[in-house]
């Protein structure tokens, strides 16, 4: 692959999840610093627990991405979802159209267009190569991929923006695909048989929209899910 478009990927849109402690604070994930409670070196199931040292803090300047870590070692919010907003949009309008295979294409009722699948596969020398501690959102490689690499799959299909059988209107797409993505998964993939919301982070007013941070995104929302998958051999 070109080092141009290695330089191009992302430290944060990457298969293995993150780190507890590489997610935004939240306050399940860390208890106010005036109601830290000793670790007594002991490991506890409650993450409040034990939320670690506090560590240095850095300002959100005029909604700039300026800022690295918080009181607890995290990532500020705003910065942290602006990042992984600009990641997403390199790697579905640039990378993927210019990395990624063309597997199959079958079709895929009740839709009258056919579905083709892409694949790519990135080896670990070239995951090594990727940005990892970016300034703005730094973030360590993880070492489940550092000596196996990833391998990505992606659908692509064209249909009439219209309301008639085997297609449907943009803004149904809008709600099936992008609105509760995982709920609606949930509903039409057979191996995914319950979805739940497990936290959801609170954007300040005036940024998701009207902010600087967020100018060029609507219904901008962070929240994590987890999926219950049924694994067939």
């Amino acid at each position: 692959m070109p080092p141009l478009m290695i330089s191009k990927f992302g430290n944060y849109v990457r298969i293995v999840p993150l780190k507890l402690e590489e997610l935004p604070s939240h306050p399940v994930l860390d208890p106010p610093l005036h109601r830290r409670r000793p670790s007594r070196g002991r490991i506890s199931n409650d993450l409040r627990d034990n939320p670690g040292p506090p560590r240095k803090t850095t300002q959100i300047v005029n909604g700039s991405d300026a800022s690295t870590l918080d009181a607890y070692g995290r990532p500020n919010l705003l910065p942290f979802i602006k990042a992984v907003l600009e990641q997403a949009v390199t790697f579905v309008d640039e990378i993927l159209p210019a990395t990624f295979k063309p597997v199959s294409k079958k079709l895929a009722p009740p839709a009258k267009a056919k579905v083709q699948l892409l694949k790519l596969e990135i080896t670990s020398t070239e995951l090594r190569e990727i940005p990892w501690f970016d300034p703005k959102v730094p973030r360590e490689m993880p070492d489940d991929i550092a000596d196996i690499g990833e391998t990505w799959f992606a659908r692509k299909s064209l249909h009439e923006n219209c309301a008639e059988k085997g297609t449907a209107l943009f803004s149904e797409f809008d709600y099936g695909i992008r609105i509760d993505h995982p709920q609606h998964e949930r509903d039409y993939t057979p191996n995914v048989f319950d979805a739940w919301k497990v936290l959801s982070w609170n954007i300040p007013e005036n940024s998701a929209e009207e902010g600087p941070v967020f100018k060029d995104y609507q219904n901008v929302s962070m929240s994590s899910m987890y999926k219950s998958l049924v694994l067939r051999s």
